[in-house]
C-alpha cells in the first residue's frame, strides 16, 4: 500500500469499480434521513385525517363500551386487538414508507447494487485494538460531530418555528377541542416542514463532502496507476479491444482518404492501393490507403462508389503493398509504370481528366 503522500492521483475507473464491487461506495446518510422525512410529510398531508378518524372511532367505541367489556381473558384480548389496530394502522404505513425511501435513496446515490463482500466475516475487526481505535478514529469522530451538529441545528429550528406562536398556546384553554387539535397539527407541519428544509440543505452538503472523502480515501500513487496499466493492458480480452478499435480507426481513416484518391491500383483480388498526386504539392503520386483481402475489397467498393478508376496490375499493386505505407511516395523504380497509368487515364476518362485538372491546377 503506498503511503498517503505519495496517493496524488486521481482514482481510474477500475480503482472504483474494484471499491463498489466491494460494496465500498459513496453514500451519505443524511440523504436517507431527507428522504424519509420527505416521504412520511407527504404521507401524512393526505393521510393524517383518515388516521385520527380511525384512531378517534376506537377510542370513543371502547370509552362507550367500557361498561360492557367483560374482565376476562378474552375480553382483555379483544380490547388489546383494538388497540393494536389503532397503532398499526397510524405506524405500519410510516415504518414502509421509511423502508421504501431508504432504498430509494441508496439507489439514487449509488444505483443498484448487490453485493455481498460486506457480510463476509473479517477476523481482523474483532481485536479489541482494532476495535478502540476504529471508536477513536477521524470517521467516527466526524460522525459524532456530524450527529451533535445536526441535533443542535434541528432543536433551534423547531424552537425558532414555535417560538412565535407561545402567546396563542397559552389561549388554547379558551378555545375549543377541535380548533386546538387543528391549531396544534398545523403547527407540527409547519415544524415538520422547517425541519425537512433544512435536512435538505445538510443533506446537500454532507453528500459533497462524503463524495470528497470517498475519492480521497480511493486517491492512487503514480506508481499504482503504472501497474494498474500494464496489467489492464496485459488482459487478452482488453487488447482484443483495443485491436478492435485500432481496426475501425484504420478502417474510417480509409474511408476518407480513398475518397480524395485519383486511381486504385489493384491484384485484382489480394491487394488493393489508392494513389492520388497533385503536381503542385508532391514530387511524386502519393499511397493514401492499402489494404489486402477484405481491406482491398474495401478499398475498391469505396472506389466504384465515387467513380474512381480501378486498373488492375498485379506487379504493380503487389510491389507498391509492400514497398510501401499510406503518406509515402511511390519509389523511384515504379514511377514510369504509374506514370503510364495516369497518362493513359488522363487520354482516355474524361471524367478522371476533369478531377485530375482540378486537383493538379486548381
Amino acid at each position: 500500500m503506498a503511503d498517503k503522500s505519495e496517493q496524488t492521483e486521481q482514482p481510474t475507473p477500475k480503482r472504483l469499480e474494484d471499491a463498489r464491487n466491494k460494496g465500498n461506495v459513496m453514500k451519505s446518510r443524511e440523504v436517507n434521513t431527507t428522504f424519509g422525512l420527505i416521504a412520511i410529510f407527504i404521507y401524512l398531508s393526505f393521510n393524517i385525517e383518515k388516521i385520527g378518524n380511525t384512531v378517534e372511532g376506537n377510542m370513543v367505541y371502547f370509552l362507550s363500551n367500557a361498561s360492557s367489556i367483560q374482565l376476562t381473558k378474552a375480553g382483555a384480548i379483544n380490547v388489546l386487538y383494538g388497540l393494536l389496530y389503532s397503532v398499526f394502522y397510524a405506524i405500519l404505513p410510516v415504518i414502509l414508507i421509511i423502508f421504501l425511501a431508504s432504498v430509494a435513496s441508496n439507489i439514487a446515490q449509488i444505483g443498484f447494487l448487490l453485493t455481498f463482500e460486506p457480510l463476509i466475516p473479517d477476523f481482523g475487526k474483532i481485536s479489541p485494538i482494532s476495535g478502540i481505535q476504529r471508536f477513536f478514529s477521524f470517521q467516527s469522530v466526524n460522525e459524532l460531530l456530524k450527529s451533535l451538529v445536526k441535533f443542535f441545528v434541528v432543536v433551534l429550528v423547531a424552537y425558532f418555528s414555535v417560538i412565535g406562536y407561545l402567546h396563542k398556546l397559552y389561549t388554547l384553554q379558551y378555545a375549543t377541542a377541535e380548533a386546538d387539535i387543528i391549531f396544534i397539527m398545523q403547527l407540527i407541519s409547519k415544524v415538520f416542514f422547517n425541519i425537512i428544509a433544512v435536512m435538505v440543505v445538510l443533506s446537500v452538503i454532507d453528500y459533497f463532502i462524503q463524495k470528497w472523502q470517498h475519492t480521497k480515501s480511493l486517491m492512487m500513487s503514480k506508481q499504482e496507476v503504472k501497474d494498474e496499466m500494464r496489467q489492464y493492458e496485459g488482459n487478452p480480452q482488453v487488447k482484443g479491444k483495443l485491436r478492435k478499435m485500432q481496426r475501425e480507426i484504420s478502417r474510417r481513416k480509409i474511408l476518407k482518404e480513398v475518397k480524395n484518391a485519383h486511381v486504385v491500383i489493384t491484384n485484382p483480388t489480394h491487394f488493393a492501393v489508392a494513389l492520388k498526386y497533385e503536381n503542385k504539392k508532391h514530387k511524386a503520386p502519393v499511397v493514401v490507403a492499402k489494404g489486402a483481402d477484405e481491406m482491398a475489397f474495401l478499398i475498391k467498393k469505396i472506389a466504384a462508389a465515387h467513380d474512381i478508376p480501378i486498373i488492375e496490375n498485379k506487379y504493380i499493386a503487389r510491389s507498391l503493398y509492400e514497398i510501401c505505407e499510406p503518406g509515402d511516395f511511390i519509389p523511384d523504380t515504379l514511377y514510369k509504370a504509374v506514370a503510364e497509368i495516369l497518362a493513359h487515364l488522363y487520354s482516355t476518362n474524361l471524367k478522371f481528366k476533369k478531377i485530375w485538372s482540378m486537383n493538379t491546377n486548381g
